[in-house]
């Protein structure tokens, strides 16, 4: 039968109502109390014990001894179990099973009950055991909130704190604040404003400021310290002089003085009982001049906005460190200033641009004859009134274009009204130095320097040139040691320097080396006699052709007698001794004249017999063929002789020229049928006529003349070939100076080239420096006299202009005849145009056979920064493009060359290194090498030799992809 249970929802109310009750106000032992009665009230339980976290809180109404085995069966596994634990000595004493709960490990509790029937209590088991749950999570989060409560209180402790550190910091910040705004100008009365704001908030037990200053240690600044505290010590022991030295920038903090050496070193430490330090050193242009630091007599911990507190100030006192050297700085540079003004007697000014309020110094008004109290009150009036009126407006016009920027000072020679009447000459100088807000110009600073004895000499000197520059002869003054301090007009322009080229330039610029060893013997003697000449020395011009002059000197002394300069006087004796040579070269060639009139006569006398004879047997039937073809070859050597005579004569005498206004175009097209008769139907000729062709002065006959020459070497040239090109070009070309200094065969200015290129079998260097000397031919003995290209040079040196053959052996030849352009009488010399150089730094493939070109555009282009690699031929330079591809910008490739011709690398480039721009180089000219190498669309080409300008030019223009 199961036992009444009426009473249990009302057990299981008071217990609910129980619970609730004890989370508003939770109490442990009333809890264990209720839940004892409650559970002991229960059918089939006969005892109840209660223990929560290892003590036993409630017995119920009988007494049930915990056993210790099960409150430590509990502590160790925080497992519920039924019945008695395992190995328990008591289970026997017990004898009935025990129901246990728990909550965790550390937070458990347990229920002992002693059950008397089981079956009554069976029903009742789930509610005890639910009970016994939520009584455990009722202590669990009754735990939680105790802890979440004090860590409640802790966090608002914190913030508490936080706030009230943040509050005193703010108070801190805001009176540092005031404190700098109030600073003024007084050093000392800062630095004492600083020290004592620092120690007072601080609270420390005083505060110093030291520094460094002429090997002592100086207390600048001191707040609450001992009456007895020296101002200054010896700085060897003590705290600061260490911070100082120590180079550090952050604060340095000791505690426990007594227990360092410093108890010992630093006198205050021991004497005022300090215990601990904290110092932050003072920084002035980056270096450490001194410490300002707070002191305790007990040991404490700065909070670290206390020791920001301290490097604020620090930096507050570095600010007036730097403010006070450079008030010393200045005071110094202003009596360096003072002192120098005085000792180059130059008056100062000082002028205020907006109030016209001007202050002078004394030697601005002793330099005209007043004392500073006969000016006053000044201003800029007082100026005003003494400047020359011719001399005003120059003034005015300066100084607005110094108030506008566009002259960086004011200067200007001017007049100004001698107190006895007279002018004197003022060089004034002046700078605005500061400001308005709105841009306009402020205070102004400026000298005046007496000039007038500089001026008056200049008169003198300037009438002294004018004397010099008219005359017809060239004067120049050199001090003793040969330095130009003169030099007229007609001496420097005889010269080919303008006068400013050469003040300052040595003697030594007119000779060479071998001339100035006869130039020293002259100066030996001008020292000991004081005079020498009048003898005929030579000079050199600046272009470096030497000439004669007719030179006088002598001694310029002071005084005192002693020499202090060198004074000649020449003449220019080249118009003399050409008149001289042309004489010579007449009576000369009248000689030769005669003589060769003679020979030519008699000979040519001679050879119409024997020519004469062999044409009436030639006209005969032939018996002896044999006899015949000798016959014949005699006549034609016989014609050969007299057409070799004849060439010789024009050579000898050097011809008489007709020369004339001509267009080389015109006389290419009337020339251009008989040129092709004569160079035969296997030949191509071409005409590449130039645009806009300048005239020149020339023979026509003899171009035509030089022209056949020219065209008749290309056809022997390419005699061995079934086939070949001469292509004859004209341009306007300039050649400047700087182009000269590299290429000695050239001369400088405005020329038109007339380029004669065949496709010929060349000519090595060897023959090419004797192209030009007569009788030299490289043609079968019988087949030339050697005269043809000697002819072409003598004629061309007639007309003032030059010749220049490139020549490669296999690949034929180009002659350019460069002949000056006409110019009016009227017009200047033209002006060699600036040449723009661009630089880079990029990676250049070189590939040229010729050493000496090579060599020269390597230096070009390394000079203007690029990285240059080289090869000297074709197998060389695929093995450079194989190893360094990728570091390869640009490749400037010669079109003939050894083993492997540009073409041949370019081909390379193009399929496999597309990234690598190409620029073509050769001897011959670009249209001329379409004649054995078509140029594509796209690809570049640079004549040689090429100028540095020209070259470079292109190649940064290939570079930067902007080439036409």
């Amino acid at each position: 039968m199961t036992p009444s249970i009426t009473t249990d929802p009302a057990s299981l109310g008071r217990i609910l109502l129980l619970q609730s009750t004890l989370q508003a106000s939770p109490d442990e032992a009333q809890l264990a109390d209720m839940l004892s009665g409650e559970f002991t009230r229960l059918p089939g339980v006969r005892r109840c014990v209660i223990c929560i976290e290892g003590r036993m809180v409630s017995s119920g109404n009988n007494s049930l001894n915990p056993l210790p085995n099960c409150l430590e069966w509990i502590a160790e596994t925080g497992e519920p179990f039924v019945g008695c634990p395992p190995n328990c000595p008591h289970q026997s004493e017990m004898g009935t099973p025990r129901f246990i709960f728990h909550t965790c490990k550390r937070d458990y509790g347990a229920i002992f009950l002693e059950i008397a029937d089981e079956t009554a209590f069976a029903p009742y088991a789930p509610f005890v055991a639910n009970t016994a749950n939520l009584v455990a999570l009722h202590i669990e989060n009754t735990r939680r909130g105790q802890a979440l409560e004090a860590a409640n209180r802790e966090l608002d402790q914190k913030v508490t704190e936080r706030t009230q550190a943040l509050h005193q910091s703010e108070e801190r910040l805001s009176e540092i604040n005031t404190c700098l705004l109030s600073l003024g100008a007084d050093y000392d009365a800062n630095v004492s404003r600083l020290t004592e704001l620092c120690g007072r908030l601080l609270g420390a037990t005083c505060a110093l400021y030291n520094r460094l200053d002429g090997g002592l240690l100086r207390t600048m600044g001191a707040w609450n310290t001992p009456p007895d505290l020296p101002a200054t010590d010896l700085p060897d022991g003590h705290i600061c002089y260490d911070v100082i030295r120590s180079g550090k920038r952050e604060t340095v903090v000791i505690n426990h003085l007594d227990q360092t050496p410093y108890f010992q070193t630093d006198p205050g430490v021991a004497r005022y009982g300090l215990k601990t330090y904290a110092g932050h050193p003072v920084l002035c242009h980056h270096q450490s001049v001194g410490t300002i630091c707070v002191v305790f007599q007990e040991d404490v911990s700065p909070e670290e906005d206390a020791l920001r507190v301290l490097s604020i100030i620090a930096s507050a006192l570095g600010v007036e460190e730097r403010r006070r050297q450079a008030e010393v700085d200045l005071r110094r540079e202003k009596e360096r200033l003072r002192n120098i003004l005085e000792g180059t007697n130059v008056g100062t000014w000082e002028w205020n641009v907006q109030t016209g309020e001007t202050l002078y110094n004394d030697l601005w008004t002793e330099m005209i004859g007043y004392t500073l109290e006969e000016l006053s009150p000044t201003s800029f009036d007082t100026w005003i009134e003494l400047v020359h009126p011719d001399d005003l407006i120059g003034s005015n016009t300066m100084l607005e274009q110094h108030f506008r920027g566009e002259r960086p000072f004011y200067e200007i020679e001017c007049r100004l009204k001698h107190k006895a009447g007279h002018w004197i000459w003022v060089l004034a100088r002046g700078k605005v130095i500061s400001w308005t807000e709105d841009g306009k110009p402020l205070w102004m600073y400026g000298t005046h320097q007496d000039i007038t004895q500089r001026k008056e000499a200049e008169e003198h000197l300037q009438r002294f040139k004018t004397i010099f520059d008219s005359a017809n002869y060239g004067c120049a003054i050199a001090d003793l040691d040969g330095k130009l301090e003169y030099i007229n007009t007609h001496l420097a322009t005889i010269h080919g320097y303008d006068p400013d080229e050469l003040i300052g330039k040595h003697l030594s610029v007119f000779h060479n080396a071998e001339q100035m060893q006869e130039v020293t013997k002259v100066n030996k003697g001008l020292f000991e006699k004081g005079t020498f000449g009048p003898l005929e020395l030579w000079h050199i011009h600046k272009e470096g052709a030497p000439f004669p002059m007719l030179m006088t000197g002598l001694l310029i002394k002071d005084n005192n007698g002693r020499p202090t300069h060198m004074a000649v006087a020449a003449i220019d004796l080249t118009r003399e001794v050409e008149l001289e040579n042309q004489l010579r070269q007449a009576q000369k060639m009248e000689v030769v004249g005669q003589l060769a009139g003679g020979v030519a006569h008699d000979f040519n006398n001679l050879l119409q017999v024997i020519l004469g004879y062999g044409d009436v047997v030639l006209s005969q039937e032939a018996s002896n063929k044999l006899i015949h073809e000798s016959i014949q070859e005699m006549v034609n050597a016989g014609e050969r002789a007299a057409a070799l005579v004849r060439q010789l004569l024009a050579f000898s005498r050097r011809q008489v020229l007709t020369l004339c206004e001509i267009n080389l175009n015109e006389v290419v097209h009337d020339m251009l049928k008989m040129l092709k008769r004569l160079i035969g139907e296997h030949i191509t000729l071409k005409f590449l006529e130039g645009a806009n062709l300048a005239s020149v002065r020339a023979d026509a006959g003899q171009i035509g003349q030089i022209l056949v020459n020219l065209c008749v070497n290309a056809r022997d040239a390419m005699q061995e070939q079934e086939s070949g090109t001469i292509t004859i070009e004209t341009e306007n070309v300039f050649i400047s100076k700087s182009y000269c200094a590299n290429h000695l065969w050239a001369k400088p200015g405005r020329h038109v080239v007339m380029r004669v290129t065949d496709t010929g079998c060349g000519m090595d260097e060897a023959i090419q420096e004797k192209v030009f000397e007569p009788f030299f031919t490289t043609k079968e003995v019988g087949k030339g006299s050697g005269l043809g290209l000697s002819t072409v040079y003598g004629l061309i040196d007639q007309h003032k202009g030059f010749v220049h053959i490139h020549s490669e052996v296999d690949h034929g030849t180009a002659v350019a005849i460069y002949l000056p352009v006409c110019e009016a009488p009227e017009s200047a010399p033209a002006s060699s145009p600036t040449e723009s150089l661009p630089e880079g730094n990029e990676t250049i493939l070189l590939s040229e056979d010729d050493d000496s070109v090579r060599k020269l555009t390597r230096a070009f282009l390394e000079r203007a920064g690029y990285s240059v690699l080289t090869a000297a031929n074709g197998e060389e330079a695929l093995a450079v493009l194989e190893k360094r591809s990728a570091d390869i910008d640009m490749a400037i490739l010669d079109v003939v060359m050894p083993r492997g011709g540009g073409r041949t690398i370019y081909e390379q480039i193009k399929t496999h290194y597309p990234h690598i721009r190409v620029l073509f180089a050769s001897g011959y000219s670009m249209n001329a090498v379409h004649t054995g190498f078509v140029l594509e669309e796209g690809m570049m080409f640079i004549q040689k030799p090429a100028a540095r300008g020209d070259l470079l030019q292109k190649v940064r223009a290939i570079l930067d992809g902007v080439v036409e």
